[in-house]
């Protein structure tokens, strides 16, 4: 897991209308988890991936709700998976904090989707399967025109699922201190 990005101020979001002028919605509370899930892939600039490694940067949505055999349940599903264009995942867990997981279990939770997505072998042709559109790296290929070479993005995914090194995420409405301060752990030399 890379650096640990913790920001308690609040944003607010800015909706600009199709003749360029912005407005300022409040929204006073996030009223689901799937809010969340849905929200993210129509704006994944959202999430602080280049401070906290620009190799994570330029995301691209792959899926929500990915299956994912557990090593606690049996089965569980990832609540949202991009990949960057440097060929890095990217896996997000949402929490409410009137969610009872949302304390230490959520931080148990993405690591045990992490180590069993390189325990079951995913590899780039999983990732394409999940994304189910067309071809990835083609779509890809059109928002970032620096890309590498097919065959060489493949192998950089391939290689970072081998490695597991990935990004992962907590995006919630509060994120406990609790969590805060198990992730700085985790992430610690």
């Amino acid at each position: 897991m890379e650096g640990i990005v913790s920001s308690r101020t609040l944003k607010s979001p800015i909706v600009v209308d199709k003749k360029g002028k912005p407005s300022f919605p409040q929204i006073e509370r996030i009223p689901s988890e799937k809010w969340l899930q849905d929200f993210l892939p129509a704006c994944p600039d959202v999430l602080p991936v280049a401070e906290i490694d620009s190799d994570y940067a330029d995301l691209t949505y792959v899926c929500n709700e990915a299956p994912i055999k557990t090593s606690k349940k049996g089965t569980g599903r990832i609540d949202v998976i991009f990949v960057s264009k440097s060929g890095r995942l990217v896996l997000v867990e949402t929490k409410l904090h009137r969610n009872p997981e949302s304390s230490r279990e959520v931080l148990s939770q993405i690591l045990d989707y992490a180590a069993n997505i390189r325990a079951a072998g995913w590899d780039y042709f999983k990732i394409n399967e999940l994304y189910g559109k067309s071809d990835l790296y083609m779509d890809i290929q059109k928002k970032y025109k620096d890309l590498p070479d097919k065959e060489t993005f493949i192998e950089n995914v391939n290689r970072y699922i081998r490695q597991a090194d990935f990004l992962m995420i907590i995006v919630g409405d509060t994120i406990s201190d609790t969590v805060e301060n198990l992730a700085a752990f985790v992430d610690s030399p």
